[in-house]
């Protein structure tokens, strides 16, 4: 959950960069780089249509809910997670990204127990009274 789009794409630059690739592993690189600037654009897109459907909604708890996942959407994936909240919805939308590549590959996500981890306690911590 530490990282982020941001930080890989600037790895990838990076090994780019150094001009040690032959031609199929730039390609690769450069295929990446597309990949997760798509999944970075695809989060951008669930922010604005999350903020615009909270526009249009009379229902101010629903409204509330609504702006806070636009926020989210607006800082996951290409940002690192802060909260829960947020790791979960950035595991989510890379998942359906994962599966618009691989539809029915049977992928599993593994331990999220051991990957929400940090970002659970961060945020219980926050809940903790003063001792």
């Amino acid at each position: 959950m530490a990282e982020n789009q941001q930080g890989l794409i600037e790895e990838i630059r990076t090994e780019l960069a150094a001009g040690a690739c032959d031609v199929e592993k730039q390609a690769t690189l450069n295929a990446m780089i597309l990949c997760l600037e798509g999944c970075t654009a695809y989060s951008k897109n669930l922010s604005a249509r999350a903020a615009a459907d909270a526009a249009a909604e009379s229902n101010p708890r629903r409204k509330k809910e609504l702006l806070h996942l636009s926020e989210i959407c607006s800082h996951v994936i290409e940002h690192p997670a802060r909260t829960l909240d947020e790791a979960v919805n950035a595991v989510w939308i890379m998942w359906v990204c994962l599966h618009q590549e691989n539809t029915n590959a049977g992928f599993s996500l593994g331990r999220l127990d051991q990957w929400f981890q940090p970002c659970f306690e961060a945020d219980m911590a926050k809940l903790a009274p003063p001792e």
